[in-house]
């Protein structure tokens, strides 16, 4: 909230920027339960023209909700929240939220209910994150349901914001309780090893040398312990390999012999 409180006078406000200096994996990174025109995160609307946007007293919890209403199909109109990216390059969001509908007409191609991430990177194109959201042309309503989508935040992003409305349908939508959290933070790849550092085998031999065997072998028992006794002394192997099954337990497992 920006402006004057019970007092007289002129205030300017400029070149505001609000700044996340770190973003923790499993924290929130934002959330709206919607509660009334005064405490709204809305920062644009798309389309008022064509349809209907304000708040609405039929919410998931709390007292209010989004709700979008469209009487024909033409082009789209949304609601859209604007969304710092300061701190967050690299990492992986989850939007979520809980969504109701009412009377959607059929959509085609990509129209219908809109509920995404839209994420603007400095250079390429834009990209859109949103959840299928189906709707039954038979059933054409429901009931609050969450809905919930990952997104990668590019390194260069410029510009990230979440639009919900309708699009090329008609109807009405109510939106409620929405989150962003943080996911997963930025992939961090190892430092480069030496090229003189020994590789990492897990044994000490200096080198494996052996064959692999059908596990069904175990179905001879002498045959089994013969092959084992001619890698072992004739060829000197110190690796036998075996093939994996998923077998019903009540016939006999079986098992790795020592090499």
């Amino acid at each position: 909230h920006l402006g004057l409180e019970r007092i007289s006078g002129e205030v300017s406000f400029n070149d505001m920027t609000i700044d996340i200096l770190r973003a923790p994996r499993g924290e929130t990174f934002f959330s709206t339960g919607f509660e009334g025109p005064h405490q709204s995160p809305i920062s644009g609307v798309v389309g008022s023209q064509y349809g209907d946007i304000g708040f609405s007293n039929e919410s998931h919890t709390g007292n209010y909700s989004l709700f979008v209403h469209k009487s024909n199909t033409s082009v789209a109109t949304m609601g859209s929240i604007s969304m710092p990216v300061k701190g967050i390059e690299g990492h992986t969001l989850y939007l979520s939220g809980w969504i109701k509908a009412e009377n959607i007409s059929r959509p085609t191609s990509y129209h219908g209910i809109k509920f995404m991430a839209k994420i603007i990177p400095s250079s390429g194109d834009p990209i859109y994150a949103q959840p299928k959201i189906p709707i039954d042309e038979q059933n054409p309503s429901f009931d609050w349901k969450k809905f919930s989508v990952p997104f990668l935040i590019p390194d260069d992003v410029k510009y990230l914001n979440i639009q919900m409305g309708l699009q090329g349908v008609s109807g009405t939508v109510w939106f409620d309780d929405v989150k962003i959290t943080i996911g997963r933070e930025p992939f961090k790849p190892l430092p480069a090893v030496p090229e003189d550092t020994p590789i990492y085998t897990g044994h000490s031999q200096p080198r494996l040398r052996g064959a692999h065997i059908n596990p069904y072998i175990y179905l001879l028992p002498d045959a089994e312990q013969e092959y084992i006794r001619t890698l072992k002394e004739e060829w000197n192997a110190n690796l036998i390999r075996y093939s994996f099954h998923i077998i019903d337990p009540k016939e006999r497992m079986f098992s790795i012999p020592a090499s």
